[in-house]
């Protein structure tokens, strides 16, 4: 059955095919599947569309027509239009089944579309079970005391992420009960902070103090040094997720909090990798806040810890990081130093698995390299290099894109390419809009600020970026 409704999209939108394709990393021939109906969308490509038509899943036809594609074998389909039944809540297992039922029912929603429904649900589960003494009821769990209320909510917020993440992780939520904990508590993280780097960290926030509060507890209670250190540094790597994510929401003590606690824990293990992460990820919350110095004492203190651990990834983060602080300081040699190293360290095959959750590659340096240029006031080179850098940038990772976007929009504004500086705010402000990632409004509010004091903010595309910003 045609995809009408995207067909139409396309149409209102004055959209060419080539133009959708090239905006978003899809094909032509899986594009032009989409609108005959005669293609499953992946999750990915869902987003990438909805963010350049600036509309729904539904509203682009993809809810009612792929909303149980890829039903993982052995779960029972659901009828479109039912919901499933409320699960017995003296039986744990029950309610991983009811979670991963409900998710099933739902794949064409958003994580937040899903949040929201999480939340009718428990609100509506809550009232029944009222007279059935739910709120003084515990659950056992890896010997853990946890209130039932809590691990129900728990329960959903592991299911929504896992399924969020594609089918292969239907096995891990249908083991959750299997009793190896800290491999659920791992792949939660993991799947945590992958949510987080493709921009959602609203949904990567929901629930994760009380994932900090039931793996440090589990921690407290192991009689295995060995457990108890694993359970540790994933409460270690899970406090610096917290820091990341109010980094990107701009409150920067509860940041710098969030990444003292997880240096505190890595520093009783004696763990330096986790150690030298928490302190690069400060240094990275202090360019933010553009205080150069101190992110550059944070970093090279990060680097010193490193000594010669093989920690590739880890290690071109903090070399990345330490160019871009010595751009802002105006240390241009240390800046490409420092990229320079940070090129050389990313381009070793290192087989090592780390545990710092940073994602790097060389097309993450040639961005970089961009960034730096503005700051450094270099601007031509500065808009050759972000063009090159967003060419082969992950369309998934829409932080990355819209702060790139953003750095580009000031350098055409300060080589005074008026509309191409406004075309690029608004493209920024589009992806981080839908992020809500403030602190890549605030700098599209600052492009904004000096088109308005330019001779040119009459200009349809300034007035428009006006428009959004209002």
């Amino acid at each position: 059955m045609v995809n009408e409704r995207l067909q139409r999209a396309r149409i209102q939108k004055q959209f060419e095919v080539e133009y959708i394709c090239r905006k978003t990393g899809i094909s032509e021939k899986t594009y032009r599947r989409l609108e005959a109906g005669t293609h499953t969308p992946r999750q990915s490509t869902r987003d990438s569309l909805c963010l350049l038509f600036g509309m729904t899943p539904e509203e682009l036809g993809f809810f009612s027509a792929h909303a149980q594609a890829n039903t993982p074998a052995g779960v029972p389909a659901l009828p479109m239009n039912s919901s499933p039944s409320p699960p017995n809540l003296l039986d744990p297992f029950s309610i991983a089944l009811f979670a991963l039922a409900l998710t099933q029912q739902t794949q064409g929603w958003s994580l937040d579309e899903f949040l929201s429904r999480v939340d009718r649900e428990m609100r509506g589960y809550s009232t029944m079970l009222a007279g059935r003494s739910f709120e003084g009821t515990d659950v056992e769990r890896t010997g853990m005391k946890i209130p039932r209320r809590d691990f129900f909510q728990e329960m959903f917020i592991s299911s929504l992420l896992f399924a969020n993440l594609g089918d292969e992780q239907y096995a891990a939520l249908t083991q959750l009960f299997s009793g190896d904990y800290l491999s659920v508590f791992e792949q939660e993280l993991a799947s945590r902070w992958a949510v987080y780097h493709k921009g959602h960290s609203a949904s990567a926030h929901q629930g994760l103090q009380l994932w900090l509060g039931a793996t440090e507890l589990y921690a407290k209670e192991q009689t295995s040094s060995r457990q108890r250190n694993n359970a540790l540094v994933l409460a270690s790597m899970g406090h610096q997720l917290q820091g990341s994510i109010y980094r990107d929401w701009m409150s920067y003590e509860q940041a710098h909090n969030s990444y003292r606690q997880s240096f505190l824990l890595s520093d009783e293990l004696g763990d330096l990798e986790v150690k030298a992460s928490s302190l690069a990820r400060r240094g990275v919350t202090f360019i933010q806040q553009q205080k150069s110095i101190e992110a550059i004492e944070y970093l090279e203190s990060a680097l010193s810890l490193l000594g010669e651990l093989h920690a590739s990834h880890l290690r071109g983060y903090i070399l990345q990081a330490l160019s871009e602080a010595h751009a802002m300081a105006r240390h241009d040699h240390a800046s490409d130093e420092h990229i320079n190293l940070a090129e050389k360290v990313l381009q070793e095959n290192s087989n090592i698995e780390e545990r710092s959750h940073c994602q790097l590659n060389t097309t993450s340096v040639t961005a970089q390299r961009g960034v730096n240029a503005v700051l450094l006031g270099q601007y031509q080179k500065a808009i050759r290099l972000i063009e090159a850098g967003l060419a082969v940038y992950s369309p998934n990772l829409l932080r990355g894109r819209a702060r790139l976007i953003a750095q580009q929009a000031e350098a055409y504004f300060r080589l005074g390419l008026i509309d191409h500086a406004a075309k690029s705010a608004i493209e920024a402000l589009t992806i981080a809009s839908s992020i809500k990632s403030q602190k890549t409004i605030m700098r599209v509010r600052f492009v904004y600020g000096l088109l308005a004091q330019s001779p040119y903010r009459g200009e349809k595309n300034v007035v428009q970026l006006q428009t959004m910003l209002s």
